[in-house]
């Protein structure tokens, strides 16, 4: 069962925390573009979330907007919430933080949220009263790239919905296949056979508004780190797949370049941008308190 707690300008952030009676340093997983929590449920034999927990509490939730968390209220005089912006998601992972009373902890972000947690640090510093003591940063960038796979296929959907209302159970199978193909590979696709359909479906459930992802998809359109990276002075792991399309490997690569002492971990080639998520060990190599 989810919980709550409201944000100073009124944004309502939902989350889960495993493990919470465990002693371990805590943990904080940061989804990525369009995911909600229960996507690293999902793939919790993989990312072995349970293992995590098994020794520190652990805390997923839903960024602004999207699965159980919702917007802002609109600020007078507007009729809308404000827009939704990279600055600000960091901001909600820092006051979840707060809410919790976790001052020390690890940071993991994926994809998007791998964008949200370089911006957190940066946010931290000559802060001496909150301490990340890593950060895994899995199918990330430190700058999205002018042209997004993702993106493109998520805008063409949102077109479709914005024209007709909605997409025919035939085009969402579609659009759950074209996915599965852009943040894994083709070959896993085809890898799953008669169990697509169930694989995609997982996809379709949940609150994913396609106005959220609308926003999201531009807050992250202006993300540029680079010349910032120097200033992160975190213990960092980057792990990514050489056969990520959404991000190639030099994004990776851009970032623990960037990132004095930063640990770069590039998987074979057939590993694609979320199948990162499937190996958990990888991600446990960061944990190490």
């Amino acid at each position: 069962m989810s919980s709550t707690f409201t944000s100073p300008d009124g944004a309502n952030i939902a989350y889960r925390v495993l493990g919470a009676d465990k002693k371990g340093l805590p943990a904080i997983l940061v989804c990525g573009l369009s995911s909600i929590k229960e996507d690293w449920a999902d793939f919790a034999d993989g990312i072995d979330m349970l293992a995590i927990a098994a020794e520190r509490p652990l805390c997923i939730f839903d960024n602004r907007g999207i699965g159980e968390s919702m917007l802002a209220p609109p600020m007078p005089p507007a009729i809308t919430s404000p827009p939704i912006t990279l600055l600000q998601m960091a901001t909600d992972v820092f006051l979840l933080l707060e809410h919790l009373n976790w001052r020390r902890f690890h940071l993991i972000g994926m994809s998007m949220g791998g964008m949200i947690s370089q911006q957190l640090i940066l946010l931290l510093r000559g802060r001496d009263d909150f301490e990340c003591v890593s950060m895994t940063i899995l199918c990330s960038t430190p700058k999205v790239p002018r042209y997004n796979i993702l993106a493109s296929l998520y805008m063409s959907r949102a077109k479709i919905v914005q024209e007709r209302g909605k997409l025919t159970p035939q085009e969402e199978m579609e659009f759950g296949k074209r996915l599965l193909e852009t943040v894994f590979t083709p070959q896993w696709v085809r890898e799953q056979g008669n169990n697509l359909p169930v694989v995609a479906g997982r996809y379709q459930m949940g609150k994913r508004p396609s106005k959220i992802i609308a926003q999201q998809i531009e807050a992250v359109g202006s993300f540029d780190v680079t010349d910032q990276l120097h200033l992160i002075k975190k213990p960092t792991l980057v792990i990514h797949g050489l056969g990520d399309r959404i991000f190639p490997a030099e994004n990776a690569e851009a970032i623990a370049n960037g990132i004095e002492g930063a640990k770069l971990v590039l998987l074979p080639q057939e590993v694609g941008h979320m199948q990162v998520s499937l190996l958990g060990s990888s991600v446990l190599m960061g944990l190490q308190s």
